[in-house]
């Protein structure tokens, strides 16, 4: 427990903290999930303002059953099945998301789906079981993916969360692209799908 401890040598006291968040801002690390847990019980903040960002794709909802049954990733086809809402629930994800709900940490799920997709993408998480949050962003039409790339989209939007007066304690995503481009003090990154993003 790093945060909050003085260390006394000589009758001169250090403080670890500035080193600390040096650290977590200036180093890209590979966090788990245990991480954001543990991160949160030391973090001297305010709890009413910190919040997690999740990605939806393949991060709380699994889009594995309907690649596998194409046999690969097509944006067509992805965006496609988006609209059926029939995506099932990331149990790690989904533990990670009722816990900051139950302790009242704010929750935040930005996504590079677009802005059509928004209705189908809430009954979707509705029947998954994800019924509370305070943020959902999703890209704005006319969803030009070639003006802006998902890690610049997404950096974007968490800078804008952090304007907001939300503390973004982690990031959580499959793609490098979803951690990418700062505004996070941790980044959580998941498997990987076996498709890329960014």
């Amino acid at each position: 427990m790093l945060l909050g401890i003085k260390i006394t040598v000589e009758k001169t006291t250090y403080s670890l903290i500035p080193i600390f968040f040096l650290i977590i801002q200036t180093i890209f690390a590979n966090h788990s999930i245990d991480d954001v847990y543990q991160y949160i019980h030391v973090l001297d903040k305010n709890k009413s303002q910190l919040m997690l960002v999740f990605d939806i794709d393949d991060t709380v909802l699994s889009n594995k059953e309907f690649i596998n049954f194409h046999g690969e990733f097509s944006i067509p086809n992805i965006n496609a099945n988006h609209h059926r809402a029939n995506l099932l629930q990331m149990r790690e994800s989904h533990e990670l998301y009722r816990w900051a709900v139950n302790n009242h940490i704010k929750v935040a799920f930005l996504t590079y789906r677009c802005e059509s997709a928004r209705l189908p993408t809430m009954k979707n998480l509705y029947q998954q079981g994800y019924r509370y949050w305070d943020q959902l962003i999703l890209f704005q039409e006319p969803c030009n993916y070639h003006e802006i790339s998902a890690m610049r989209y997404k950096s974007n939007e968490r800078k804008k969360l952090s304007e907001q007066g939300y503390y973004i304690v982690a990031s959580i995503g499959d793609q490098v692209s979803d951690l990418q481009g700062g505004f996070a003090d941790l980044q959580i990154k998941l498997d990987d799908p076996g498709y890329q993003t960014k």
